[in-house]
């Protein structure tokens, strides 16, 4: 029974991990191919400020490692959330122009995917670190990464809130342009 157990773990493990790894390949090719695709200086923008973020970030993460990140990196959490955060950005750039909300949710949803990153505290066996592995307390005294795991955590709970109010903008955008698109050809069969 035990042995069973044992071999039922060891496949959902392997199945984790290769769904993993096609999101995370599918995702990878899938923003190569928009990027390439583009040619309005907006969604270039969008892309090259996306990859600046993800850079800051994955620069954060490293100088970060802990334990922590060790297990989140072995889940391929901060890469599946790289590769939604770069999608979302190129879709969200092209309604920019067409909604306030959606220019300000976008400068939202930069500035709490970097703070959730940059404030998210990691520790190691004797201290407790954050901001690049500049900031750290010991573990009598751990004041400020206490505050920088909450501003990290309040920052991830925005960008998850900022990310469902940007397909509601997208959507709501999408609908407008085919009424739109309804009424202009209504209006041309009837002035026919």
């Amino acid at each position: 029974m035990a042995g069973a157990l044992s071999g039922i773990y060891v496949i959902l493990l392997i199945a984790f991990v290769l769904v993993n790894v096609i999101a995370v390949v599918g995702g990878v090719v899938w923003a190569i191919c928009k990027a390439l695709k583009m040619k309005d200086k907006k969604g270039i923008r969008a892309v090259i400020s996306s990859i600046i973020c993800i850079l800051v970030a994955a620069c954060a993460w490293i100088f970060n490692f802990g334990w922590l990140r060790l297990v989140l990196t072995v889940m391929l959490v901060p890469f599946i959330h790289a590769i939604i955060f770069f999608i979302t950005n190129t879709c969200a750039s092209k309604y920019m122009d067409k909604s306030k909300k959606m220019k300000v949710c976008i400068w939202l949803f930069y500035i709490t995917y970097l703070l959730a990153y940059i404030m998210f505290p990691d520790f190691d066996d004797v201290k407790t670190y954050m901001f690049f592995g500049l900031i750290g307390d010991d573990l009598t005294e751990q004041s400020i990464t206490d505050i920088g795991f909450l501003v990290s955590n309040i920052s991830c709970l925005i960008h998850i809130i900022v990310f469902v109010l940007q397909i509601v903008e997208i959507r709501r955008i999408k609908k407008e342009e085919k009424a739109e698109a309804l009424n202009e050809t209504t209006e041309t069969e009837s002035g026919l």
